[in-house]
């Protein structure tokens, strides 16, 4: 088997960002240290979408090691977190038949004998093949959810005949329509058959999962790559003559967990050139806008979206230093949706901060 190359930069992201009118139906998207992939999860027996944050740590030729972030609901309805990471071996991204769904509660990973032999929220290369070439596959799926030992659904799925399908994304703030190969299936476990759609990304190095869904009579299983944060260090210099130009700017990278005003950890880059653009004009006030979805009614999301806002103005106060008074939190709840909140991806770009300078 030939060796996978090491990866120490972004692919293709530097010649794609500088390429005009690039942002079209891909086939690869970006792999590297630092690369963040939001995948938002929603079931019908639960009221909001659950988010996952998979980070890649490092990359070398023998494996790839994830970092995994996730709130999931817990007793009584509370949220609990879980963060640990992951290490997928060359072999296993090259030859397995298992994709696992996340969660374990082994911060350490590397000796987690209930996720060895499968892939991370990704299809193997063999499977890659085999859907592509041959037509159809066997696939064995684990959902996990904290500590518990996987659950296993297994069966054949077989590639749509009708050819590629676009699957929307957000890439650093940007429309990407990715090309994925569709394929259905019926699997089997913990109780019951479940008619099982996969959209894999037509990529034959990294195949990853962008979208699935389970269902069994009335139930629904939902899971999608919404957002994908790729270290972009010409962002703060965009935003910067955004508000010097036309007094706004659209800031990607800032997440928060489900239904909660606390930053998530990814949001801290962006966060520091927010910051950094702020230092550099002292004369600037800046408003914080933001924005939720429509899950939970305009009450609540109301309330939710100026404790985020107010809390994007604390992080850079107390970490960055920021005067207060140069910062307006302002709220805007669901009032303001870019896109229709009617599907998961929708609702994950109505989930947003945006900037706005006080002008005269």
């Amino acid at each position: 088997m030939k060796r996978l190359a090491r990866t120490t930069k972004l692919v293709g992201v530097a010649a794609a960002l500088a390429t005009p009118g690039w942002l079209g139906a891909q086939s690869t998207i970006p792999f590297a240290p630092g690369v963040v992939y939001n995948y938002v999860m929603h079931n019908l027996d639960q009221p909001q979408d659950w988010q996952f944050f998979t980070t890649v740590a490092s990359v070398t030729p023998d494996a790839t090691v994830y970092t995994e972030d996730v709130v999931l609901p817990g007793p009584e309805g509370k949220p609990h977190k879980f963060l640990w990471r992951r290490t997928v071996s060359r072999r296993e991204a090259a030859n397995s038949k298992v994709i696992d769904n996340g969660t374990t509660c082994n911060p350490g990973d590397t000796t987690d004998a209930w996720h060895r032999g499968s892939t991370l929220r990704m299809a193997s290369q063999r499977l890659y093949r085999e859907i592509n070439s041959e037509g159809n596959a066997e696939v064995t799926i684990y959902i996990s959810y904290g500590c518990s030992k996987p659950y296993t659904l297994t069966g054949t799925i077989a590639r749509d005949k009708r050819g590629l399908v676009k699957v929307p994304i957000l890439l650093n703030g940007q429309r990407l329509d990715l090309q994925t190969i569709h394929a259905q299936g019926t699997l089997g476990g913990f109780g019951g058959q479940y008619v099982y759609d996969f959209w894999i990304l037509d990529d034959s190095t990294r195949p990853w999962v962008v979208r699935q869904e389970g269902r069994q009579g009335r139930q629904h299983y939902l899971q999608q790559l919404g957002t994908i944060l790729a270290p972009d260090p010409e962002q703060e210099k965009r935003m910067e003559k955004a508000l010097e130009q036309s007094c706004r700017a659209p800031v990607y990278g800032i997440y928060f967990e489900s239904a909660s005003a606390e930053l998530n950890p990814a949001s801290r880059p962006t966060l520091q050139q927010i910051a950094a653009v702020m230092q550099r004009h002292a004369d600037w006030t800046v408003t914080i806008e933001g924005h939720t979805d429509s899950i939970g009614g305009a009450a609540s999301n109301l309330d939710l979206s100026n404790r985020r806002a107010a809390a994007v103005k604390t992080e850079l106060t107390d970490r960055s230093g920021v005067p207060a008074a140069r910062l307006l939190p302002k709220a805007f709840g669901l009032s303001h949706p870019v896109e229709s909140n009617g599907t998961i991806e929708g609702r994950a770009r109505n989930r947003r901060v945006e900037l706005t300078r006080v002008c005269k």
